[in-house]
């Protein structure tokens, strides 16, 4: 498999992992404070990687020593978006989350065209406007049939469009990293800073009081950080930051398909989302916008080679 095709996987495989990852904060945020979620998570993610690392490159470990100030300036960046996304999902739903969220995936493919200077080409701006025209569609359908009050969605929604912002500087920031630093050399750092960040407020004696369960969903949330943020700085080395971002905007389709399916099981941990037709047209557009995005260049280049060859006969 060459690198390309590696880093498009590893950032699908995160997007997956990120579309179920609302649904299982909303049933968390039932048992235990958004604090100790947050804690929670970068621990697990801490002490994995350290086992990980400890097997596999313990040199790596020499980054503590002296971790470059944009590692330290990305893990604040990492910390606030975990907790504003978190405390915004106990106000809105996790579709909408989901919807809100992809800000920072779009500010990670814009930054990538000014910082990096990844070019595109027509067919990659044309996809970029559809995918945004199906984005605000699928949005405005969802604000006009929420079954929540309007103060809670929209409290709900700057709180997720904050951690937003959070991840596309702390995304932008680890791009410029992994060119010199391993991804997860710089995870020690992003999990240390935050575990450490997220101690103090954290509930040990609620968490002594789960039961079996609940101890099911916090270790997922736990894995979800470690494999999914492994995957992203992977992702990141290989491909180009816009093709990054528009791979993770197809959270929210994956996020409303895994809600369907629950709700047509007949499980009743996590509301139905409404969509009507408009809603589910943006969806359809936004999905074939990112996929304009991703592989424009490449059809580009086939149909090129297709009419030079029918030349040459």
């Amino acid at each position: 498999m060459s690198e390309k095709n590696k880093g498009i996987l590893f950032a699908g495989i995160t997007s997956l992992f990120w579309s179920m990852l609302p649904i299982k904060l909303k049933v968390a945020l039932g048992f235990i404070d958004p604090f100790t979620i947050v804690w929670f998570r970068f621990a697990f993610a801490f002490l994995g990687l350290i086992i990980f690392i400890l097997f596999k490159n313990p040199k790596a470990f020499k980054i503590i020593l002296k971790p470059p100030v944009l590692a330290l300036v990305a893990s604040l960046s990492l910390g606030i978006n975990y907790f504003t996304y978190l405390y915004g999902i106990t106000l809105t739903s996790p579709g909408n989350a989901q919807i809100i969220i992809q800000f920072g995936p779009m500010l990670l493919a814009i930054l990538g065209i000014f910082f990096f200077k990844e070019k595109f080409i027509k067919i990659q701006y044309g996809g970029f406007l559809l995918l945004l025209f199906g984005f605000l569609l699928f949005y405005f359908n969802k604000f006009t049939h929420m079954s929540l009050g309007q103060h809670e969605f929209h409290l709900g929604s700057i709180w997720v469009f904050g951690a937003a912002i959070a991840w596309g500087f702390y995304a932008i920031i680890q791009k410029e990293l992994v060119k010199n630093i391993n991804p997860q050399e710089l995870n020690i750092i992003f999990y240390g800073v935050c575990f450490f960040l997220f101690l103090p407020l954290t509930n040990f004696k609620g968490l002594s009081t789960l039961e079996p369960p609940q101890w099911g969903i916090m270790v997922s949330l736990g894995i979800n950080t470690l494999v999914a943020y492994g995957l992203i700085g992977e992702a990141l080395k290989r491909i180009p930051a816009n093709q990054v971002g528009v791979i993770i905007t197809l959270n929210p389709l994956l996020t409303l398909i895994f809600i369907w399916a629950i709700n047509k099981i007949g499980w009743d941990f996590v509301a139905t989302e409404n969509l009507t037709l408009s809603g589910i047209l943006g969806a359809l557009l936004f999905l074939g916008g990112a996929i304009l995005v991703i592989i424009g260049p490449s059809l580009i280049k086939k149909i090129n080679g297709s009419e030079l060859a029918k030349g040459s006969l």
